[in-house]
């Protein structure tokens, strides 16, 4: 169906590098899934996120919800 792809900078952050949805399963709500799924991993352990990927840049950066797990927030 799809995957998210990451690389940690550091013990404490990773960057999400790349969101894919293969085209029969786009639309379908998979890559908030797997956003879902890396934001539960990152608050749950205590990690932050460098969000590369321009899909996780633009859902990450525009609601303050996720504030607590970007790395450049303030």
């Amino acid at each position: 169906m799809g995957y998210l792809s990451y690389e940690w900078d550091s013990p404490e952050v990773f960057a999400i590098m790349h969101t894919v949805v293969e085209e029969a399963f786009r639309g379908q709500g998979v890559a908030k899934a797997l956003l879902d799924a890396a934001v539960s991993f990152a608050r749950e352990n205590g990690y932050k996120i460098r969000p590369v990927c321009p899909y996780a840049e633009k859902v990450l950066r525009r609601d303050p919800q996720y504030n607590d797990i970007l790395k450049d927030s303030i």
